[in-house]
């Protein structure tokens, strides 16, 4: 018998098979891509950012201004405490303080005035909340008579809240623009033995005024204890 085989040709299978495709690389979730990463925190810290700065201007009332609130009809600047006259609702000059129908008359143009003693007190609340006066006492000669003025500044001439010493060396708290009196004043009459406050200007009163015969002054301030017998309110022209 014989052991001689038959060889048969390699089978050509293994060539013929179909080729399978290569898995394509799976995409970085954006969570784990430090770009979106960095993109994400920074506008999370700008949006906390602007939270914060929108609670820090709701809890100063938006205010931009440079003299900042002390208290009550006052505030701060470089140090220096001034007074506001208009705080909200509340109306104070010096020591008087603006009741609710006081209020709406100064808010009225009265007498021969060309405006408000109340956008008066707002023109000068303007300056005085922006840091743009000073205090201090000048001498100043004003058509020909000498005065002297110790009180609120601007650019070193007498301008606001203060007081002004007369010739007869009577002090009159007023307000003062370009060397007059204006908008509101108090000064006392002490060969009348009265004391007067009311609108001003030009020097002088103008629009309503009150004046109380005072034995010693204590109703200065009083807005609805006064009486018949010691006040008569008028009006000065």
């Amino acid at each position: 018998m014989s052991n001689s085989q038959t060889s048969r040709p390699l089978s050509t299978q293994v060539a013929e098979m179909q080729v399978l495709p290569v898995p394509k690389e799976e995409a970085t979730p954006w969570y784990k891509n430090k770009m979106y990463i960095i993109i994400i925190v920074v506008v999370l810290l700008l949006l906390v950012g602007g939270i914060i700065g929108l609670i820090l201007a709701m809890g100063s009332g938006g205010s931009s201004d440079l003299c900042k609130k002390s208290s009550a009809n006052h505030c701060i600047c470089n140090g220096v405490e001034y007074p506001v006259i208009i705080d909200g609702s509340s109306i104070v000059f010096h020591n008087k303080t603006f009741c609710g129908a006081e209020q709406d008359r100064i808010k009225s143009v009265n007498c021969n005035n060309t405006v408000t003693t109340y956008s008066i007190f707002e023109a000068i609340d303007a300056d005085t909340r922006q840091c743009k006066t000073t205090f201090g006492t000048i001498e100043y000669n004003f058509s020909g008579a000498n005065f002297k003025w110790d009180g609120q500044l601007k650019d070193g001439v007498a301008y606001g809240q203060g007081t002004q010493i007369m010739n007869d060396g009577n002090p009159i708290y007023t307000i003062m623009r370009e060397y007059q009196q204006t908008g509101f004043g108090m000064v006392t009459n002490p060969g009348a033995s009265t004391f007067y406050l009311g609108e001003m200007s030009q020097n002088g009163f103008n629009g309503f005024l009150t004046y109380y015969n005072y034995d010693p002054i204590s109703i200065t301030n009083a807005c609805d204890t006064r009486s018949v017998d010691n006040f008569r309110e008028t009006v000065a022209s």
